[in-house]
């Protein structure tokens, strides 16, 4: 609006033509549809942009990826933790720290999560697992069998199997001794050792490295009973015998662990 005074006048005013009600946008136009529809959406583009940032899961941002270190931790119980040291092939009662890190972030145990297990002299990680399916399954078993009843199990299945006492084995033992890893062919006749040779050359073997399948079953139950951070056992399936033995007593002390193989187990009436 233009408003020019003038002396001992009225005044004029000029004013500009009438703007219609309905006015022109000035964003592009399709001639058939009206308003072009990328517009649209471009608009609806970045408005869900937006909302994704306000959200924090910003599409257009790319995602840190989750590592053990940076993935949260979960919450263990004890049932849990002893399950996981003897899935680890430890003790349940070994002193180690148990965390299992939430790589899926899904709040709760599930197959992909990864275990890792503190300790020793320095505190810091013995080792790490990550979960399969049967892992998780058996973490969150109530009720579990544990090593010593499994122990059990097998040395009756072996008394009943073996009840004339009369059978053959080769065993080695991987510990830290002379010969250490040697195979030694026993013979047992009524419990007792009647022969065992190093399977390599014939010559005898030393008292020392002399076991029966009962020293075998003995030296299990003592380890059990005396606590050991690490007791690792499979069983043959169709004796019941000991098929291979890992003995950790303490982490705490260097070159004392215990490990036996045993193979060629043949019963005999």
């Amino acid at each position: 609006m233009h408003i020019n005074r003038l002396p001992n006048t009225t005044f004029t005013v000029n004013t500009p033509a009438f703007r219609p009600r309905y006015f022109t946008p000035n964003y592009p136009v399709n001639a058939n549809m009206g308003i072009n529809q990328s517009y649209f959406t471009q608009l609806i583009q970045l408005l869900q942009t937006l909302l994704a940032t306000l959200q924090g899961t910003n599409p257009n941002q790319p995602t840190t990826p989750v590592t053990p270190e940076t993935a949260p931790a979960l919450t263990v119980n004890r049932t849990q933790q002893g399950n996981l040291l003897e899935l680890m092939g430890y003790s349940r009662n070994a002193p180690f720290t148990v965390t299992i890190k939430d790589m899926d972030q899904s709040g709760a145990i599930s197959q992909g999560d990864i275990a890792i297990i503190k300790g020793g002299f320095t505190g810091g990680e013995i080792t790490r697992r990550t979960l399969s399916a049967a892992d998780v399954q058996a973490l969150n078993q109530t009720s579990t069998t544990s090593g010593s009843q499994t122990l059990q199990s097998n040395r009756a299945k072996w008394n009943d199997l073996a009840k004339s006492g009369n059978y053959d084995f080769t065993v080695s033992n991987n510990g830290f001794m002379i010969n250490a890893g040697r195979p030694i062919n026993i013979s047992v006749r009524n419990g007792a050792i009647t022969n065992a040779a190093y399977a390599d050359t014939g010559e005898a073997a030393a008292d020392y490295s002399r076991v029966t399948m009962n020293d075998l079953f003995k030296t299990i139950q003592d380890a059990y009973d005396g606590n050991a951070e690490r007791v690792n056992v499979t069983y043959d399936s169709n004796t019941g015998a000991p098929a291979s033995i890992f003995i950790d007593r303490s982490s705490m002390i260097a070159d004392e662990e215990t490990a036996y193989t045993v193979s060629n187990i043949k019963i005999l009436p």
